[in-house]
């Protein structure tokens, strides 16, 4: 996650994407305790995998009436700020596996060396690896 918004120039450094990523998840965490009716937790790795099968999930959760015959790319055009945005162009894209664990990967050692403190608690809170493995 961090790599990719320093390469969209959403953040001029790791460092500042990880901490917004820290935050955005305590607040996402904090909602999910006060409302754990409203809230369903899903994994970026458990989407993309099983795209179909949680992608009907969330519809259900939402209770969003799907029409029959409705297909993705009917639903993609509704999502406003996907086409004008660059770092969300991959939306559009057929789902796929490959880009599961690659932030990781673009990571040099000294990038996950001060990425540690920022992160691991809570890359450990919601179910993942610390940035040093």
């Amino acid at each position: 996650m961090a790599p990719s918004y320093v390469q969209a120039g959403l953040y001029p450094n790791v460092e500042g994407a990880a901490k917004r990523w820290v935050v955005s998840n305590r607040l996402a965490l904090k909602f999910w305790k006060r409302n754990p009716d409203k809230v369903m937790v899903v994994k970026y790795e458990e989407m993309v995998q099983k795209h179909e099968e949680i992608s009907e999930r969330v519809i259900r959760f939402l209770d969003i009436p799907v029409r029959s015959g409705t297909n993705e790319s009917e639903l993609i055009k509704k999502m406003g700020d996907v086409h004008s945005i660059e770092h969300l162009n991959r939306v559009a894209l057929p789902v796929d596996t490959n880009s599961i664990g690659k932030g990781r990967q673009q990571l040099s050692d000294h990038e996950r060396k001060s990425l540690a403190p920022i992160m691991d608690k809570m890359l450990l809170q919601m179910g993942y690896d610390r940035c040093l493995k």
